[in-house]
Formats: C-alpha cells, structure tokens, sequence
C-alpha cells in the first residue's frame, strides 16, 4: 500500500482514534496496554496500526488526564486563567499581572493536591515528583495555549514543560488525534473578553462605590447644616431677646437719669433753703443778743 493511500486510511480512522484513544486514557495506567492490544484486535487494519501506537503514559500525564475528566470545571478555570495572564502580558498590564500570577500559584497547587487525591482514590499513590511533574504541566498548559489545549484532550502521554518563552514542545504528547489551534485562539478571545467584562464590572463597581461615597459625604453635609441651621436660629432667638433686655435696661437707665436729675434738683432746693434757714437763725441770735 502507498505512503499516500496509509494517510488517508489513517485520516479516515482519525475520529474513530480519537474515541478509543479517549477510553483507553481514562484506564488505569496498569490496565493500558492490555486493553490498548485488545482493541486492536478488534480494529480494522488501519485503525488497528494507529491503536498500537498509542503509548503508555507516565504517571503524572495519567493524573493530569484525571483532572481532565473528574475536575473539569476547576481545570477549565485554571486554563482560562492563562489565557488571561497572556492577554496581561501583551498589554504589559504589570499589576494584573502580578495579581494573575499570584492567583495561578494558589490555583495549579491545589489542582496538583486534587490529581494526588484522584490518584489515591484510584488506589494509585504518586510521590512527590509526580505531583511536581502535574505542577509543570499546568504551568506550560498556562503558558502556552496550544499546550493547554493538548492538556484539554485528556489523552496525555507525557507531562509537559515550559522553557522561557519558547513554545512547549508538544511533540508525541497527546495520544490519537493532535488538539486544534482554534480552540486556543478562541480561549483567549474569551478570555480577551472576560477580561474586558471583568474590568467594565469593576469600573461600574468603583463608579458605584464613589457614588454611594458621595452620597454619604452628602448626607453628613445635610445634617450639619441642619444642625447649623438650628443652632443659627437658636442664636438669632438669643440675639433678639438680649437685644429686648437691652432695650428695656436703657429705657430703665433713662428713667434712672431722669430721677436722678430730680433729686438733685431737689437736694439743690433743699441745700438752698437749709442755707437760707441758717441764714434767717444766725440773725435772729444776734437780734435777740442784741436785746439783751
């Protein structure tokens, strides 16, 4: 059979790869190449020769497929995350950024605790270099939005690494069919997009905060001039009742005068005849000296 005519028997056979290639990965790493030859056996020709080329994976690839079907939605977050972390790096947003990386470290740990766990619960421990090796792959699988896409198929043979900013070598490490690039250029449109909602959410947040902020100060600003209002008018009552005391004092310190001015009028008649008086007695001593 020609080179030529191999392809398209195996492009034909692609999707009925990819479907068995999903099973065969979803297995127990021990029970894979039992169960890989089995199907074969089963297979037609060409898609028997494409089966038996799957390769066992390694430990951490198996635990990172686990996530793929028993953790969707958290990997799903974590992978949508880096697509965001790229947008962030293109528009050199450092404190998005910074905050994105922070939040991939928490994120990928715990994703990493969760393979250990789906491993146990498979009745599988791996150690701790596998679990580092699940942290590496998602870390690639962030960096690289091909990488996260070969993550996405679940048919991982081997974990992947991140070198610099180079592309991850993705060579031979999906099993069957190799993942689209539109899924990924999609990935960060949609997170290109998150992004953008996500910042009009915010921005209408603050706006709404400052709103409120201001209607506070508003609201503390009414009630002291309220209070101002009442404490002037308090003072205006005060003012008018000093001012009516202060009339009535001056009107008494009038009649006051008045009295005054009286007296002494009379104390000037009074001086006058008592002068008068000691004038008529003094003469009529002499008078009556004289007499004598």
């Amino acid at each position: 059979m020609s080179a030529t005519r191999e392809r398209k028997d195996a492009d034909r056979a692609a999707p009925d790869l990819d479907g068995v290639a999903d099973e065969l990965y979803a297995l127990p790493v021990e029970g894979f190449t039992k169960a890989r030859d089995a199907r074969a056996k089963e297979a037609a020709p060409a898609l028997a020769r494409a089966i038996r080329s799957l390769r066992k994976p390694s430990t951490a690839a198996w635990a990172v497929n686990a996530l793929v079907r028993d953790r969707r939605a958290q990997l799903d977050e974590v992978l949508s995350l880096g697509a965001s972390l790229r947008t962030a790096q293109r528009d050199l947003d450092g404190a998005e950024l910074k905050k994105l990386t922070a939040q991939r470290r928490r994120l990928v740990r715990a994703l990493a605790r969760q393979a250990a766990d789906l491993a146990e619960r498979a009745g599988r421990t791996i150690g701790g270099a596998a679990v580092a090796e699940v942290e590496q792959t998602l870390q690639a699988a962030l960096a690289d939005a091909a990488a996260a896409e070969a993550v996405r198929t679940g048919r991982l043979v081997r974990t992947l690494e991140s070198v610099g900013f180079d592309e991850v070598d993705l060579a031979g490490a999906v099993g069957g069919g190799a993942p689209g690039a539109s899924g990924s250029e999609d990935a960060d449109r949609t997170a290109a997009r998150e992004r953008e909602r996500r910042e009009a959410r915010e921005a209408a947040d603050a706006a709404d905060r400052e709103v409120e902020e201001t209607a506070a100060t508003l609201d503390a600003v009414e009630h002291r001039a309220a209070a101002t209002a009442r404490a002037r008018m308090k003072l205006a009552a005060r003012v008018e009742r000093l001012s009516e005391q202060l009339e009535e004092a001056r009107n008494e310190l009038t009649d006051a005068e008045k009295q005054v001015a009286g007296v002494e009028r009379d104390r000037s008649r009074a001086e006058r005849a008592a002068a008068a008086a000691e004038r008529e007695a003094a003469r009529l001593r002499a008078r009556a000296e004289s007499l004598r």
